[in-house]
């Protein structure tokens, strides 16, 4: 259990350790209890303790701890009052710690590594933002969405209807490549691979950034099936720009479409102060179904202050 200090330096009320495996149910409860003076050991038994001790110190150690203890099971009573009555006690500190979805891909073309990792700007040389740039980007608007930001709600559903537009580009695109180039030669050119892939392991905290990674690989999937038919030079370089390596600019613009926001809260929004003056201008007047919340995100849960 940790406190929150006030300006004075004096304490607050405990903010409790909310991933330490107990339930939100026990969580509640000792927040309750550590607030409830009412809740104490006896006064006969509190006087014994002190008579027994050695010293006044002693004596504040055992009382402290044996207060610790009155206000645990008491946490523990009012815990089990929320859940199944056959539930054991101890089944609610056993609540499962938070983690990670994992994954790992390959990547055969440096071409698709140079975007996965994106150019830092120099010299007045605007960045390059590459999918890990992307997906903090992405991680940042579905918080700030949560926080009841409605711009962050406009730039995540212009990134949805980008992915999904991006998706069936790349899908109408391999259908196009298979048949173009099987048409080049009688026999079947296996892709391109590389003899030392690189293999990174990505974690997820947001679906975007998971959307964003496969179209990552399946660009790398389209590359690797034209490669070799450019390397033998059955087509040409302007043919192999034109087929594949022009949907790099697409990625490109999909991974840096969100680096322009930031936050304008709700307050700003009611205030229609500085910030949201600021926002209209770089962003352009919100839609009145997203102001509404007709609209919204559809791969962020919903924040409980819209509902």
């Amino acid at each position: 259990m940790q406190y929150d200090k006030n300006s004075e330096g004096g304490l607050k009320k405990p903010i409790p350790i909310i991933d330490d495996g107990k339930s939100s149910e026990l969580i509640e409860a000792e927040m309750e209890v550590l607030g409830d003076d009412g809740i104490d050991i006896d006064a006969g038994e509190m006087e014994m303790i002190k008579q027994d001790a050695e010293s006044p110190e002693e004596a504040a150690e055992i009382i402290e701890a044996e207060r610790k203890v009155v206000k645990r099971k008491a946490a523990v009573k009012k815990a089990r009052e929320k859940i199944d009555k056959a539930t054991p006690s101890n089944a609610l500190t056993q609540r499962p710690s938070g983690g990670q979805t994992r994954a790992k891909g390959e990547i055969h073309m440096r071409h698709v590594y140079a975007l996965m990792i994106g150019r830092r700007g120099f010299d007045g040389v605007a960045p390059i933002p590459g999918l890990y740039a992307a997906a903090k980007q992405a991680n940042l608007l579905t918080r700030e969405y949560r926080r009841g930001c409605l711009y962050a709600a406009k730039f995540l559903i212009d990134t949805e209807a980008e992915l999904a537009n991006l998706k069936e580009r790349f899908r109408i695109k391999q259908k196009e490549n298979d048949r173009f180039l099987s048409s080049l030669t009688l026999m079947k050119i296996e892709p391109y691979v590389s003899s030392k892939p690189a293999e990174p392991e990505w974690m997820y905290f947001s679906p975007y950034s998971w959307h964003y990674t496969e179209l990552l690989l399946e660009y790398d999937l389209l590359l690797r099936k034209a490669y070799p038919y450019y390397s033998m030079r059955l087509i040409d370089r302007k043919d192999f720009e034109q087929r594949v390596l022009s949907l790099s600019r697409d990625l490109r613009r999909l991974f840096a479409m969100n680096m322009p926001y930031y936050f304008v809260g709700p307050e700003s929004f009611r205030k229609k102060d500085a910030v949201y003056l600021q926002a209209v201008t770089d962003f352009g007047e919100l839609d009145k179904d997203i102001i509404e919340r007709k609209v919204a995100p559809k791969m962020v849960e919903i924040p409980k202050q819209f509902l």
